[in-house]
């Protein structure tokens, strides 16, 4: 027995991981949130093909479209237990499964009921998909690896955006946006085959076992639950910078930013997607950037969450001039907007080292039901604000005008309150320290 214990913990990888088997290991996670981003930004491009063949509204489109940021949302916090329980490569391969038979539906559906059930399950299975991979480096990866390792992932995000572009409308004519869906099923397949033969490194943390804590924790919270979590005063920082800025921009990237170019600005679809594959394209490079700018920020001393909120005072003066011009405006100005928008990665990068690696599973997913929650709401809710605003009398150039600058002055206050969360914290504590008092 002894022996094959020694052979067992010889066969296991020393962690943190380094070399091929790091690279091994980030591959397969990189892969599935290629296709979990793509799938998010596809409504964006086949929106108009969407719109004629069912007879949908803006309003209609909003709500298709947020079905899968809900679920997404709605999966994240029983998903994070899974993962801080059983491991990264088991939990992602399971609801990959789940994506796999949306896609399959979504594909097959006549109606608008069917394809929202079908946006739903998507949503839901790849919902696991990014946080199961940051989950995997908090517990694997060298910690000043994790900001670079966060920006690489969303360059793979972004290249599955990329996909959603001029590859994909030039698929429609051929395929049709129901071909393109049961090709990415096929693809999910693929998914799950190569993260369920990942190594199986820290596969059940939780189970069986009683595990050192980083830092004290009240005793009911050790190994389940979120109470913690929810309570903690990063946390609590951090929580508008995940459900305004991060969700609002995830709302515009996945589909405002399409009907946008068409109706303020006056360009074809075609067009359309061209500028949309310029604007991940960019992205794309500013996630490499930060990829490797990051762990140089580090080294010196410098957080990164000061850098990503300088990265976000950027891109909101960039979306007030986008605002202000309206259809006077030019597309290449959301370039500098999606270079701006890679700073969200990397406060969101911030929340999993914040806790100890036995909590980071949900600590990551905790944010991240915060940040589709909130893409849920911008995303229908926009539309919502266009349709009121059209049927009122409004231009689409005004519609859209008005609503995106509401947006922009709830981004405004999501940023400040990182800033403003300590003293309104440290406040709250020093009540109920005095109420608690003698």
């Amino acid at each position: 027995m002894l022996n094959e214990q020694n052979q067992a913990v010889l066969k296991t990888p020393q962690l943190p991981i380094t070399g091929a088997l790091a690279i091994r290991v980030f591959l397969p996670f990189a892969f599935a949130y290629v296709l979990s981003y793509a799938f998010r930004a596809i409504n964006a491009v086949i929106a108009t093909d969407l719109m004629s063949d069912l007879q949908l509204s803006h309003s209609d489109l909003g709500l298709l479209s947020s079905a899968y940021l809900i679920a997404f949302g709605l999966m994240q916090l029983p998903l994070g237990i899974g993962l801080d329980r059983v491991g990264p490569r088991r939990t992602e391969s399971l609801a990959l499964l789940v994506a796999c038979a949306g896609s399959i539906l979504f594909s097959l559906a006549h109606n608008f009921s069917i394809l929202w059930l079908a946006r739903a399950l998507i949503g839901a299975g790849v919902s696991v998909c990014l946080m199961a991979a940051l989950t995997a480096f908090r517990a694997w990866y060298p910690a000043d690896r994790q900001g670079q390792l966060g920006s690489l992932m969303l360059v793979a995000g972004t290249s599955g955006v990329l996909l959603t572009t001029i590859p994909a409308r030039s698929l429609l004519p051929v395929v049709g946006w129901r071909g393109i869906f049961a090709g990415m099923a096929v693809l999910m397949v693929v998914a799950i085959v190569l993260i369920w033969s990942l190594p199986r490194i820290a596969e059940s943390p939780l189970r069986g076992r009683k595990l050192p804590l980083q830092i004290a924790l009240p005793q009911k919270t050790e190994t389940r639950g979120y109470s913690m979590i929810f309570k903690h005063p990063y946390f609590l920082r951090t929580m508008l910078l995940g459900a305004v800025n991060y969700g609002g921009f995830t709302a515009i990237q996945t589909l405002w930013i399409g009907p946008w170019m068409v109706e303020v600005l006056g360009h074809s679809a075609i067009v359309t997607a061209r500028i949309l594959f310029w604007f991940n394209l960019t992205l794309l490079g500013g996630f490499v950037f930060n990829s490797y700018l990051t762990p140089k920020l580090e080294r010196r001393g410098i957080p990164v969450i000061r850098y990503a909120l300088q990265l976000m005072a950027v891109g909101l003066v960039v979306q007030a001039i986008i605002v202000a011009l309206g259809e006077r405006g030019a597309w290449w100005l959301w370039l500098f907007y999606a270079l701006a928008s890679t700073s969200l990665i990397l406060a969101q990068c911030t929340i999993g080292p914040a806790f100890p690696k036995t909590h980071a599973g949900r600590a990551n997913t905790a944010h991240n039901t915060l940040l589709f929650a909130g893409a849920f709401v911008w995303q229908w809710l926009m539309g919502v604000a266009i349709d009121a605003l059209k049927g009122s009398g409004a231009s689409p150039q005004l519609a859209f005008q008005v609503t995106f600058a509401g947006f922009l002055l709830v981004q405004c206050l999501g940023w400040a309150w990182f800033f403003i969360a300590p003293r309104v914290i440290h406040s709250n504590k020093m009540e109920q320290a005095k109420g608690s008092g003698p």
